[in-house]
């Protein structure tokens, strides 16, 4: 993971998963650290001076106390260059946990529309869904303190037709 500042303070990061052989890249405000050295986990600290430790696992819980929900979200997702429209109807997820995971999708027909939102889904094998869109986003809520894990999800989609 290497951090870099996108305007003065250090707030943004890319970081590579060698065993999954993949990037991501993000918002996170830290401008020190301390090794693992003597520390069993390594320290990064944010722009105020508090301490998190890192690469702890399953706990979601922020400086004040309050409870951090764990997500993930992937970018648009569009047939073609954009100009078809998709139509969804099964979701077959990846993940370790299925009951502890919900789901929602996010459609557009035109970039400059706003959002239109589908769902929560719980995640279930498979998992039927339906929604239609020129570009869709899906976003993976955890409200457990279990630990999970996203793999490659299959969505069932064909070109569809406006209504």
């Amino acid at each position: 993971m290497w951090f870099y500042p996108e305007g003065v303070e250090i707030d943004s990061y890319v970081s590579y998963n060698y065993l999954e052989d993949h990037w991501s890249v993000g918002t996170l405000a830290r401008t020190s650290t301390t090794s693992r050295g003597i520390f069993q986990l390594p320290i990064l600290f944010d722009v105020d001076g508090n301490p998190y430790e890192h690469e702890v696992g399953g706990v979601y819980e922020d400086v004040d106390e309050s409870v951090l929900i764990p997500y993930v979200e992937s970018g648009p997702i569009q047939l073609g260059d954009g100009d078809r429209i998709l139509s969804a109807t099964s979701l077959i997820p990846d993940v370790t946990t299925l009951g502890d995971i919900t789901t929602t999708f996010y459609t557009r027909l035109y970039p400059t529309d706003s959002d239109t939102t589908h769902g929560p889904y719980d995640m279930a094998a498979p998992t039927s869904v339906r929604f239609t869109g020129r570009t869709v986003r899906m976003k993976c809520i955890s409200d457990s303190t279990n630990a999970w894990r996203l793999g490659v999800p299959r969505l069932e989609m064909q070109p569809g037709a406006r209504r």
